[in-house]
């Protein structure tokens, strides 16, 4: 069996590693897109409203990762939207302090925090909210899509095909493709 928590370690710290393969991120972001890559914000509070938008540029298989060395806070009535191929199950914020979805929001992606993570009343998740400290929820409508071990491996390792319903032990990913 997977240990979660160690997975979630481990994630955790090769995000944390990485480095930008797109422009850093502003402190404020509204009506923003992102395009498939590595996304980074070293701002003490990354603050997302209005709509912040993922673009697969018209491919299922882009995988978005979106890196914060502070804090996230969604503003309330905020929301993601997909386009073109964007899938939540290839959206991954992982982020160093907490994370607070402001009320009636729309979240997609999965979400891994260092510290807290709150989701305010009313807000809807299509994705995973995962924290390596507690988890707060207040009347949320949760959507799990099915992991996509195949973008979790290219995080990780662009030649890791894995093949198991969660590759959370990397060392494991012998089947080298």
């Amino acid at each position: 069996s997977v240990d979660i928590t160690a997975s979630m370690n481990s994630l955790y710290t090769d995000v944390m590693q990485r480095r930008s393969s797109h422009t850093e991120l502003d402190e404020n972001l509204s009506e923003f897109v992102f395009y498939s890559g590595l996304h980074h914000s070293r701002a003490n509070v990354l603050r997302l409203s209005n709509d912040i938008i993922f673009d697969g540029q018209g491919s299922s298989s882009s995988v978005f990762i979106v890196r914060v060395d502070g804090s996230v806070q969604f503003a309330p009535n905020s929301r993601i939207t997909l386009l073109n191929g964007a899938m939540a199950a290839n959206i991954f914020w992982v982020v160093s302090n907490t994370v607070t979805i402001g009320a009636f929001s729309s979240f997609k992606g999965v979400m891994l925090s260092n510290s807290s993570l709150v989701a305010e009343e009313q807000v809807s998740v299509e994705g995973r909210l995962l924290s390596l400290s507690t988890i707060s929820l207040a009347n949320n409508l949760l959507i799990l899509p099915p992991i996509s071990t195949s973008a979790i491996a290219r995080i990780k390792d662009q030649n890791c095909g894995c093949g198991a319903s969660f590759c959370g032990d990397w060392s494991s990913c012998s089947d080298k493709t």
